[in-house]
């Protein structure tokens, strides 16, 4: 019975990752005529000015984003020890199963 669900689950995954996934990849190294290209299509696609810009800006944001998430994660540290050290002292009433 788990061997059966595996399968599915495998074959879902075949179909719904694989397969387009492969069409994609195949189409990306071929030009409008259908002839192989190779690598070309990467190499022009990467050299253009715009994508290096797009890049850049995802970088600077992702940078800021990660300082302040860091940031006010670790101001508001102390008040999560505070709360766990208060609780951890408490004595139980009931048994949890947690």
């Amino acid at each position: 019975m788990i061997r059966a669900f595996i399968g599915v689950i495998g074959l879902y995954l075949a179909v719904t990752l694989a397969l387009p996934l492969y069409a994609m990849m195949s189409k990306s190294v071929r030009d409008h005529d259908g002839a192989f290209t190779g690598l070309a299509n990467y190499v022009a696609y990467f050299s253009t000015p715009a994508l290096t810009h797009s890049i850049w800006n995802s970088l600077q944001i992702a940078t800021i984003t990660t300082l302040i998430t860091v940031t006010v994660g670790s101001r508001s540290w102390p008040c999560w020890r505070r709360q766990i050290r208060a609780a951890s002292s408490r004595p139980r009433s009931v048994v949890s199963a947690w």
